[in-house]
């Protein structure tokens, strides 16, 4: 059985990892808050700009579009895999880990890994994979001008032919509670099926395959900048949900602590009592 020293000590202890995790979990929480208002008000435009080029690839010929839309004989794949640089955020990198696992497992393509995230580079690092560095910190504050390189560097791989295939695995933000582990393709395009029953033709004001270059550009940038801001929310989410989890279970154990703590003293005081009653007795 343990002392009342020893009980006081646990009970302190816990006390101090509950107030950890519960400002951890308001910070995360802050956090969380600024990143979800940053996701609601990208997405309406990401999905709008994907709907005009939707319509522009379905009733534009234009030769250049193309190679962003064919299919390269080119085995390579790159898989851009995005975790968090810290950890106490639940099952949100173990997830990216499982399905990357699961992928190179199905997959008969020759894969090269560019990872985001220092949790992931350390996960590749043990696995002893071959990867790209450059972009490693990237989520790290989301620099305008680093997401750019970052963006470019893909493209021009692209174009070269260096990779056949380019796939984004992340977290995609639902809610607070829930990511979703998701494979997202980035090139080649895919042309969605339209929902317009009517073909929609624009007017352009400059010549037109200047226009359609800028739209695809900001396409595939808005494209990237979702899956980073949906993996930092997710990221924020689930660090959240672990420590509010975490602060729960600490308030469950200090129940039981004071029960067992105030079970503990009361039989030390029954104790010393039945003593001094028996000392008592032997005197008389």
């Amino acid at each position: 059985m343990s002392s009342i020293r020893e009980v006081k000590q646990s009970i302190q202890s816990v006390t101090a990892t509950k107030k950890i995790t519960s400002a951890m979990k308001m910070v995360a929480a802050a956090k969380l808050n600024q990143a979800q208002n940053k996701i609601l008000s990208y997405r309406p435009y990401t999905e709008k700009i994907q709907q005009i080029c939707t319509h522009i690839f379905q009733n534009e010929q234009i030769n250049f579009l193309k190679k962003y839309t064919k299919k390269h004989k080119n085995n390579n794949t790159l898989l851009v895999l995005i975790s968090s640089d810290r950890g106490l955020c639940g099952s949100f990198n173990a997830n990216i880990y499982r399905k990357y696992q699961d992928y190179l497992s199905s997959s008969k393509e020759n894969i090269h890994v560019l990872p985001i995230g220092k949790k992931i580079v350390d996960f590749l690092k043990k696995k002893n994979k071959l990867i790209l560095g450059d972009y490693i910190d990237i989520m790290h504050q989301l620099e305008k001008k680093k997401i750019i390189s970052f963006i470019h560097f893909l493209i021009k791989s692209f174009e070269k032919d260096t990779y056949g295939k380019i796939l984004f695995i992340y977290n995609a933000f639902q809610n607070a509670a829930m990511q979703i582990t998701t494979i997202e393709k980035f090139l080649p395009f895919s042309i969605p099926s339209s929902t317009h029953k009517k073909a929609m033709y624009y007017i352009y004001e400059t010549k037109k395959e200047m226009l359609i270059k800028k739209i695809m550009k900001e396409v595939m940038q808005s494209q990237v900048y979702k899956i980073l801001f949906e993996s930092a929310a997710a990221e924020h989410g689930a660090r959240m949900t672990a420590m509010n989890k975490a602060t729960d279970n600490a308030e469950d154990m200090l129940k039981e602590l004071y029960l067992y703590y105030n079970r503990t003293r009361q039989a030390v005081i029954t104790n010393e009592i039945s003593e001094i009653v028996a000392g008592a007795s032997s005197l008389n």
